[in-house]
């Protein structure tokens, strides 16, 4: 049975007194919550608060994350500067959420970021007592603070264990998982013939609260229960002969079902898709029994996907924003962009185009009133793309480099 775990603790123990004090700490307490480590370092410390940089090693990808972190006694003020702040019960529990730009985690990297706490002066620290990272309900906490967080998350930890099980060349994975749903993508093989218009089926095992299908309208408009016809939207209507068509979807169903809903059976021209439902569940999360896989060794470039932001869509191009973080101020720029599959044309009124290789690499540099660019900021670098109609999967960025420096890469 695979297993994974995330988890971070930030002053579950005590933090270090010193500045510079890096330490690598483990949750540790007597009930069937997972021991996991995180690193920390305290930045700085004052009477009336602290700043600290923590690091969570991701061993489960996520396309977008929430943290909550609940602390000992109230506390005046919280700045998270990679997150927005959402909600505030009693001043001790606070609920981020992630920005647009760092939204995507993926397995095998780290997410490392600052906080700063502000609390009325006194002598001791005002500890985290647990912190939880959602979806996939990755949690720390001291003992008194446990059993809370378990009765809380122990019915969303099973997810399905089967990808690309299908049969007639067919396939189905997660991209996400949350506990009352689930987003995924079907891929079926190549048409048959050249089409004007298509329709599909998607069957599940059990009643769904709702589905989602943005790539086609599901015929009728219902969107609960187990089958959905689909048709065609108007801009992906015509599919040449030995094209594919790849469906993304998201799912909702009662948070408490289990085991969850599975996609049956699934139809396109005249491809029928039958999937095997295991019979052992993976676990992802938290293993209530306790323990916990070693997490995997960091990735220094994470996945591109989490730095754009699309503003417009069309059936031949997309309009978006690259989020490109910047560590060091600098007074010129060259910036790389490449693409996983040849697109026609790549535009941004904010740089001067370079040279471009193999219809997929993009290089260009800053004009004269856009190349100072201050630290520790997130340059928004507008760009406008365009390729070919009727793309069964639209192109994606695979690397970004500014200057010398990789700011994300495809694995």
């Amino acid at each position: 049975m695979a297993q994974v775990c995330l988890v971070l603790l930030l002053s579950i123990l005590p933090l270090a007194s010193a500045a510079n004090d890096a330490k690598s700490t483990t949750c540790v307490f007597d009930n069937p919550i997972p021991q996991c480590s995180v690193r920390f370092q305290m930045l700085d410390r004052w009477p009336d608060g602290y700043r600290i940089k923590f690091q969570i090693p991701i061993t489960a990808a996520a396309n977008a994350w929430t943290l909550m972190l609940v602390f000992a006694r109230p506390i005046k003020k919280m700045d998270f500067p990679d997150g927005e702040i959402t909600s505030i019960t009693n001043n001790t529990e606070f609920t981020i959420k992630n920005k647009i730009y760092n939204r995507k985690l993926r397995k095998g990297s780290n997410f490392a970021s600052e906080m700063t706490v502000h609390y009325k002066r006194q002598k001791e620290l005002i500890k985290i007592v647990a912190a939880i990272f959602d979806p996939a309900q990755f949690i720390c906490a001291n003992s008194k603070y446990a059993t809370i967080l378990a009765n809380r998350y122990k019915d969303t930890k099973v997810v399905d264990a089967y990808n690309a099980n299908a049969t007639n060349g067919c396939s189905m994975e997660y991209i996400d998982n949350f506990p009352d749903g689930f987003r995924a993508v079907v891929k079926f093989p190549p048409t048959t013939r050249d089409r004007t218009s298509w329709t599909a089926t998607m069957q599940f095992d059990k009643n769904l609260t709702t589905l989602d299908v943005p790539g086609a309208d599901i015929v009728g408009g219902e969107k609960s229960g187990k089958g959905f016809l689909l048709k065609n939207l108007i801009h992906n209507a015509r599919m040449d002969k030995n094209t594919s068509l790849a469906l993304e979807y998201t799912v909702h169903f009662p948070r408490k079902m289990h085991p969850r809903p599975r996609l049956e059976q699934a139809t396109f021209d005249s491809h029928v898709c039958t999937w095997v439902i295991p019979a052992e569940p993976e676990l992802i999360g938290a293993n209530w029994l306790g323990g916990c896989t070693k997490p995997e060794e960091a990735s220094t470039e994470p996945d591109c996907s989490g730095f754009w932001k699309r503003d417009t869509l069309w059936p031949d191009g997309e309009k978006g924003t690259m989020k490109v973080p910047v560590k060091t101020n600098m007074n010129e720029w060259t910036l790389t962009i490449k693409y996983d599959q040849t697109i026609t044309t790549f535009d941004s009124f904010q740089a001067d185009r370079v040279k471009v290789e193999n219809g997929d690499t993009f290089v260009y540099k800053n004009k004269s009133y856009t190349g100072r660019l201050k630290g520790g900021r997130v340059f928004d670098f507008f760009v406008t793309i365009h390729y070919p109609r009727g793309l069964a999967v639209r192109p994606k960025i695979s690397l970004i480099k500014l200057n010398d420096k990789i700011i994300c890469k495809k694995p």
